[in-house]
């Protein structure tokens, strides 16, 4: 005798979906509703305004997440010299709420803290890895703080007193004795998320904002470590390569540059010198 279960089973679903639709027509009044839903989201493109200095900063890491997102957005940059007016009125409109940039005005949501900002952006756009997993965000988060913690080391000497002499003497020693050791913390990190996990920094299958974080910072490092080293009179490169016995993150950091958007506003005018 032959199983009536596949066929019963069947009949009763079509039976529970009919009284589905019937009961939703009963409350709109129509009998449309059902085929009136939208299969997905509309998709359209948010208005976003990025509000910071006309420079790289604490902005640029925020603008390879927008470019790598495929998003467009405005920028209001302005000059050291501007920001005290421009500080003053950010404030009292409510656009700066801490009274700092940048700010990230995305639909009409002013947002302040680059990080936030990034985990805002990576939320709505795929760089925060896998969102179901607590893991897998807290990997992302913690390699993201980390760069913080080695980027604040770098930003003592470029905003802290002393001469022009005294600034390359102290870029040195970070380059000797502070660099070396947090680029293998990341290096050591990568490699065992990468064996486990996927290929970018925090072991996801696509970038993350801490991918982006990172990036800006070996950048940042190499733009202001560079000129120290190359000032040496014992010094004689012409170029200078931050990936030294960091063979993981040499690969990393291609792989990210090779992104297509990311590449095209790597190698365009949009991306500022400093």
């Amino acid at each position: 005798m032959k199983s009536v279960r596949g066929p019963k089973l069947l009949a009763i679903c079509i039976v529970l979906l009919g009284w589905a639709i019937k009961w939703l027509s009963q409350k709109t009044g129509n009998g449309t509703i059902f085929f009136s839903l939208p299969l997905w989201p509309e998709q359209r493109t948010p208005d976003i305004k990025l509000t910071y200095f006309d420079a790289r900063g604490r902005g640029e890491a925020i603008r390879l997440a927008l470019v790598d997102a495929h998003l467009s957005w405005e920028e209001d940059t302005f000059t050291s010299s501007e920001w005290p007016d421009i500080k003053r009125r950010g404030i009292e409109s409510g656009q700066f709420p801490f009274g700092q940039v940048p700010v990230l005005t995305y639909d009409g949501l002013n947002i302040a803290q680059s990080h936030s900002i990034l985990r805002f952006v990576g939320r709505l756009h795929g760089q925060y890895g896998d969102l179901t997993s607590p893991e897998e965000a807290a990997r992302v988060d913690q390699l993201a703080d980390s760069t913080e913690d080695l980027r604040k080391k770098l930003m003592a000497i470029k905003y802290g007193a002393g001469t022009e002499e005294d600034k390359r003497s102290q870029y040195v020693s970070y380059h000797n004795e502070v660099y070396p050791i947090w680029i293998k913390y990341f290096e050591n990190l990568h490699v065992r998320f990468l064996m486990q996990k996927g290929p970018f920094i925090a072991g996801t299958q696509n970038p993350t904002f801490a991918d982006f974080l990172l990036y800006d910072l070996v950048d940042t490092h190499r733009l202001l470590v560079a000129p120290a080293l190359k000032s040496l009179e014992n010094d004689g490169r012409n170029t200078y390569d931050p990936f030294v016995g960091v063979p993981a993150l040499r690969q990393w950091h291609e792989k990210v540059s090779a992104r297509p958007q990311l590449r095209d506003y790597l190698e365009s005018g949009r991306r500022r010198e400093h």
